[in-house]
């Protein structure tokens, strides 16, 4: 699992969509990224170069 790297050292990521979520933090809909304010496409880009250590 993704929220236990000590577990799982090696880990692979996936698909990854972006919108909004419903109550079971499925995506029903993917967002466009170019749709994304700067907060959000700021906040993604850091969340992808954590990854990536």
């Amino acid at each position: 699992m993704a929220n236990n790297p000590g577990e799982f050292a090696e880990q692979t990521l996936g698909r990854l969509v972006v919108g909004l979520t419903d109550r079971h933090g499925e995506v029903p809909v993917a967002a466009r990224l170019d749709m994304l304010d700067t907060i959000a496409i700021s906040e993604l880009i850091r969340d992808m170069e954590k990854l990536c250590v």
